[in-house]
């Protein structure tokens, strides 16, 4: 049986980088609540990331399938 899949909304002031964004050398500060953690089968991604690379990732995990992925604040 496959664990959760989940998008934990960012907290706090200030920027931050989306990691995927700034290992593919794109642009990528963002205000620290446009950006997420990422829980893939119940073990928690290092680093925060943007929501379009957090999407990305989920459907990668879940075989494009990302309909019931929780988001959670």
């Amino acid at each position: 049986m496959a664990g959760v899949n989940k998008l934990i909304k960012c907290t706090g002031e200030g920027q931050g980088q989306c990691r995927r964004c700034s290992e593919k050398g794109k642009w990528n500060r963002a205000w620290m609540s446009f950006l997420y953690q990422v829980v893939i089968n119940d073990e928690l991604k290092h680093g925060v990331y943007c929501y379009e690379c957090a999407q990305e990732l989920l459907a990668g995990a879940t075989g494009g399938i990302i309909n019931n992925i929780k988001e959670e604040n």
